[in-house]
């Protein structure tokens, strides 16, 4: 169910309902969380930063982008984490220090 939710929400977040997205990124990490599916979590955090970016609000992605890094890097998946601490590195979009 979770998958569905999330499939649901990509296609919102393309025609550009990033709030309706975001909404049911959050009950698909939800869910996700309830029944323990930790590679699941991870990719409903990262597509929940990734809403939060086209939202303008690069200090919720960076908060979604750290939980989803660090769930990948439990389950030793680096590929995906790799690709993670390139967008969660300070100093991105502008703001001084870090995002």
């Amino acid at each position: 169910m979770a998958i569905g939710l999330g499939n649901i929400a990509s296609v919102l977040d393309s025609q550009g309902d990033h709030a309706g997205a975001a909404g049911l990124f959050q009950q698909a990490l939800a869910l996700s969380r309830d029944i323990g599916d930790r590679k699941q979590e991870a990719t409903d955090l990262n597509n929940l930063g990734s809403v939060r970016l086209d939202q303008d609000n690069p200090v919720a992605a960076r908060d979604a982008f750290a939980q989803a890094l660090a769930i990948y890097r439990e389950l030793g998946v680096s590929d995906v984490a790799m690709t993670l601490i390139k967008q969660t590195k300070p100093g991105q979009y502008g703001e001084e220090g870090g995002w």
